[in-house]
């Protein structure tokens, strides 16, 4: 079994590893709502997690670099 988690849809890293997770959560089909369970290693019986702030990527805006004047 892998130690590494790949992302399928969304935004985020392309892979997260258990350094990376912040909080683990298992879902609890009568409540119908995540709970958070005391665990920092992948395995089958989690069913999310949440990722560090860190490891959030930030959107980039195109040419944010350059600085735009015109001249009249």
């Amino acid at each position: 079994m892998s130690d590494t988690a790949h992302r399928i849809h969304g935004i985020g890293p392309r892979a997260c590893n258990a350094d990376m997770m912040n909080v683990v959560f298992k879902y609890d089909c009568d409540g119908k709502a995540f709970t958070e369970i005391p665990t920092r290693h992948l395995s089958a019986a989690i069913d999310g997690f949440s990722i560090k702030d860190q490891y959030w990527q930030t959107a980039k805006i195109p040419h944010s670099e350059r600085t735009s004047r015109l001249d009249l």
